[in-house]
Order: structure tokens, then sequence, then C-alpha cells
């Protein structure tokens, strides 16, 4: 992803008023523990994904990890498909095969 520079994103919070941290913190945090390598994410999370790789980058953390950010999903009347319906497991039982995600998400909805 490169380098994040604070100029790069607008001031976020790490941790919530109850004391717990925020999502961008959690999940940075979280995906250098379960070993991610690969983050799938709506094009409109972009601003998410700049602020974990720039807590990531605050904490020292180096890893591997690959952000890919594809369009949203929309069925032919152009609504948003939320839940289950946008998701690869909903594929998979549907009978897709694996190879078939790649191909559709990278690259038929352009991400990368």
């Amino acid at each position: 992803m490169g380098s994040v520079t604070a100029n790069s994103i607008s001031s976020f919070e790490i941790l919530k008023d109850n004391s717990e941290p925020s999502s961008s913190f959690a999940s940075a945090v979280d995906d250098v523990i379960m070993d991610i390598s690969l983050i799938v994410k709506e094009r409109k999370d972009i601003t998410k994904t700049l602020e974990e790789a720039y807590i990531k980058e605050q904490l020292k953390i180096n890893s591997n990890l690959e952000y890919a950010h594809i369009p949203e999903i929309v069925d032919r009347d152009g609504l948003r498909l939320e839940g289950e319906w946008a998701s690869v497991k909903w594929l998979l039982r549907a009978g897709f095969l694996p190879g078939c995600h790649y191909q559709f998400t990278f690259l038929r909805l352009g991400a990368y």
C-alpha cells in the first residue's frame, strides 16, 4: 500500500469514549494477530483502509497485507446487495468455484 502519512487522512479516533478500541484500531491489530494476507473492501471504505495502514505504521507493524477495493455489488436494477447476498460464502453455497470468485471480483469489477 505504500507509506501513509498523517497528511493522507484526517484525524480519527483510536479509543472510543467508553474506552473500547475503535473499529480501525481493532481491525489493524486483529489482521496482524490472525495473519491475514488479503482484505477485500468496497471502494467506499478506502478511508478506513488508510486509517488501518497508518495505525500499523505507527505501531511499527510490518505485515505483508494486501488490500483490494471493489465497486459496491448491485443487482440488475442498480440496488445495493447487502448481507449474505453479497458474500463469498453465498457464492460458494450457490455452487460458484473459488477461482470464479477471483475472476469476477478482481477482473470484472476492476479491483486493485
